[in-house]
Parts: structure tokens; C-alpha cells; sequence
């Protein structure tokens, strides 16, 4: 549906949908942190460290870096991806964008799993992220409806051999070879596991109505989960 607008279009739609809130609340956490700073009976919950300055902090936050609100990093990430995958499925014409998204597929996970190890995390995230959105923009909802019962099960397989090899990792040792080769595995894993929950909704849709309308405020659940999740536990416990 967005491939009809314009590239500055959608970079207006996406910077309300994406950017305002990250800036937002990245804001919002700053002043937060700072006042706590400025109350000697609270401070004392920032370990003696002080705020950073604000020059710092918009340094950190484009790195995907915040020192108050790391989970911020995927919304950055997030209008990267966004943004890529629209230039190539608005420039090189439909054909041309789909070669190019296998490419991706195929080359982008051995890249993740070797050289950029050590890069900056909003490059390496990028990367990280980038064949499941990827996927994600090649797949249609009618994939899900006419098999769900068939991907539920490959979903579930799936998961069952994640956890094995989750539980057995630590006794393999592979060669540079072997890693990579275990790198496509584990995320070929976590697609089917992925495409097993999205036609779990699709099958029991009318038992899991709920899960619609929390996908419809993810947004919200996401940004916000910090100060019951992180504050309010963090003060109990």
C-alpha cells in the first residue's frame, strides 16, 4: 500500500509513525533521569554516575546506544529498514526488487555472522534485522490462511529443535565454516517458528480476538513497558 507514495511521503508518514515516537520518549526518559539526579534521596538509583549531557545522550541515542531507554534501538533501526526496503521496491522495478531481496537473503546472514560481529550496533543490527524484514515484505497473508495447520507444525518442530540447540550449543565447537552454516540454520529456524505463531493467529483467530488489538497498540506496550517491566520490578525486588 505504500508503494504508490513518494519517496518524500513516506519518509513524513514514517518519521510520525517511527521517528516522532522514539525522539518522544527518548526525551521524556532524559528529563526523567535528570530530575531523579536532582533529588538526593533518588539519585543514589543512578549508581553516583550523574546524567549524561545532552549533547551525549542525542550522540547515544543515534548510535542506539541510550543509556535510560536501550530498548529505543529497534525504533532507529526500524525506520532504517523501513526506509530501505521501500527504495528497493520503489526504484528497480518489481523484478529487479525481488532478485535483489534473494540476494539479500543469501549473502546479508553470512555477513551478521562473521565481519560484522564487531561493528557499531546501529550497523549491526541493521543487518541483523534486515533478511527478516526482508521475508517479511515478500510474504502474503495468503501464505498463512491456506496452510496454517501445515506451518503451525513446521512452527513447532522448529521451536523444538531451537531449544535442543540452545541446551547442546555449548558442547559444539565449529570451525569459521561451520558457524556460518549454523547461523543460516538458527534463523531458518526462527522464521518457521515466526510463520508457526502468525498462522496460530490466523487458525484461532477467534479465540485469540486479543491478540489483534495488541498488535494494534504495540507501539504503545513497547515504549512504555520500561517503567512497570525495568522501574516498578527493578524497586520491588
Amino acid at each position: 500500500k505504500n508503494k504508490s507514495l513518494s519517496l518524500p511521503l513516506y519518509l513524513k508518514k514514517k518519521a510520525k509513525s517511527i521517528l516522532l515516537p522514539w525522539v518522544s520518549y527518548s526525551v521524556l526518559a532524559y528529563i526523567i533521569f535528570f530530575a531523579v539526579s536532582k533529588v538526593p534521596v533518588l539519585s543514589g538509583a543512578l549508581g553516583g554516575k550523574g546524567v549524561v549531557s545532552p549533547i551525549e545522550y542525542l550522540q547515544l541515542m543515534l548510535y542506539n546506544q541510550n543509556p535510560y531507554s536501550f530498548h529505543l534501538w529497534y525504533l532507529n533501526t526500524l525506520f532504517l529498514l523501513s526506509v530501505f526496503t521501500f527504495l528497493i521496491d520503489r526504484f528497480p522495478g518489481e523484478n529487479n526488487a525481488r532478485i535483489l531481496k534473494f540476494g539479500i537473503l543469501i549473502i546479508i546472514p553470512a555477513i551478521a555472522s562473521t565481519v560484522a560481529q564487531p561493528w557499531h550496533l546501529v550497523t549491526k543490527g541493521f543487518v541483523y534485522q534486515l533478511p527478516y524484514f526482508i521475508i517479511g515484505t515478500l510474504i502474503k497473508r495468503d501464505t498463512f490462511e491456506k496452510s496454517c495447520h501445515k506451518w503451525i507444525i513446521a512452527g513447532s518442530l522448529s521451536a523444538v529443535l531451537l531449544a535442543v540447540h540452545t541446551i547442546l550449543e555449548p558442547s559444539y565447537d565449529f570451525s569459521a565454516i561451520g558457524n556460518v552454516a549454523v547461523f543460516y540454520i538458527e534463523n531458518i529456524l526462527a522464521v518457521l517458528v515466526a510463520f508457526g505463531i502468525i498462522s496460530a493467529s490466523y487458525a484461532f483467530s477467534d479465540r485469540l480476538s486479543f491478540v489483534e488489538k495488541i498488535g494494534r497498540n504495540s507501539m504503545v506496550y513497547y515504549l512504555y513497558h520500561q517503567p512497570f517491566c525495568c522501574a516498578f520490578l527493578g524497586a520491588l525486588l
